[in-house]
């Protein structure tokens, strides 16, 4: 869309309960305008017995999307380990176990040996949630928060929105420098 020299375009994706939104904001205008999130109403509709009901789909924060990406990185981080760590554990079982029955007093041992390789599975995490950190604010610092776009800049980003479920469309409307840009589209199931 394009009214009176602000552009603003957009596409978007959408998971089992959430939908992102990305848009792509030019001031080709003469004077600075503001982008404000609050100024973005996104609605769906979904068919409730028989009717067409129309949901309010709300925006997720930027702090809650970047403690979502965290949530992630951690259990990324964790199954990760967690696998190493198992084949070690299998690997010193197996290993101490060779001709030794289980009822034994050796059975002991083996389960102060996974002890020592959890820790070592403890240790082995870090180094993968350090990984992840460095790139979190790279994967976050495009989440759309309000600011004003002065004359020939460009403001270009996303925001994630929820999801309810059975929601089959979506129209978001964009309120910025006195226009409604609207977008709008089918979320296949």
């Amino acid at each position: 869309y394009e009214r009176d020299g602000v552009f603003v375009s957009s596409h978007n994706s959408y998971g089992d309960d959430h939908f992102t939104l990305y848009l792509s904001i030019y001031n080709d205008s003469d004077h600075g305008i503001l982008f404000s999130t609050g100024n973005i109403d996104v609605k769906g509709h979904k068919v409730k017995r028989g009717d067409t009901v129309e949901v309010d789909m709300p925006l997720i924060s930027k702090n809650s999307y970047v403690r979502d990406v965290e949530m992630t990185d951690r259990y990324v981080a964790e199954s990760a380990s967690h696998s190493r760590a198992l084949s070690e554990i299998e690997s010193a079982v197996s290993f101490a176990s060779i001709g030794t029955p289980w009822r034994s007093p050796e059975y002991t041992g083996l389960r102060v040996v996974s002890g020592i390789l959890t820790d070592i599975h403890n240790n082995k995490m870090r180094p993968y949630l350090t990984e992840l950190n460095k790139t979190r604010d790279e994967r976050t610092k495009n989440y759309l928060q309000s600011q004003s776009i002065k004359s020939g800049e460009e403001h270009v980003g996303f925001i994630q929105i929820e999801r309810p479920k059975k929601v089959n469309d979506f129209r978001a409307v964009v309120h910025m420098d006195g226009y409604d840009f609207v977008f709008s589209g089918y979320i296949k199931k």
